[in-house]
């Protein structure tokens, strides 16, 4: 057992440890700095930058319409989002809630709503603020709420997901 430990390297009896851990989840991935997802609700490719200092996932969305209220007393919302490919596509969704975001240029509301990532063969349903990110790098940011008990940040890696 010693001579396998001693011939793993520390980095890789890191990862062992890590994994092996008591979390929320049975299946914790290892996920780079940046991602390759698929958003169910798009249906649609996103390269998305991992943020650990954001509590929530931020997704590019423009030409935002809010409905009155369904017969399940859901807020409809549909905006039209685009990918680094610029492809293009109206998105359904509800509202969850509405939230204040703090960014660099002080505060603002945002819609909250709630999409399926797909990631190395997982899915997940999190809850993603909606804006215009046509001005950044990556038209999404996958934060904490989506990496929470499933999965860890090698920051070194660029990209872990098969697309």
């Amino acid at each position: 057992m010693r001579n396998l430990l001693t011939s793993l390297g520390s980095a890789s009896l890191a990862a062992i440890v890590c994994l092996n851990l008591n979390w929320k989840s049975e299946y914790v991935a290892l996920v780079g700095a940046t991602e390759e997802v698929f958003i169910e609700d798009a249906e649609m490719n996103f390269s998305a930058r991992v943020d650990t200092g954001a509590a929530s996932c931020s997704m590019h969305a423009v030409d935002i319409t809010v409905f009155p209220s369904d017969d399940t007393g859901k807020k409809p919302i549909h905006f039209y989002t685009e990918n680094r490919d610029g492809e293009a596509i109206l998105v359904k969704s509800y509202i969850d809630s509405k939230v204040k975001v703090k960014t660099s240029e002080g505060e603002e509301m945002r819609y909250k709503v709630p999409l399926t990532v797909v990631c190395n063969d997982h899915s997940k349903v999190v809850k993603f603020t909606l804006n215009d990110r046509r001005r950044m790098k990556y038209r999404m940011l996958l934060g904490r709420n989506w990496l929470d008990g499933d999965y860890h940040v090698d920051v070194s890696r660029k990209q872990t997901s098969r697309s």
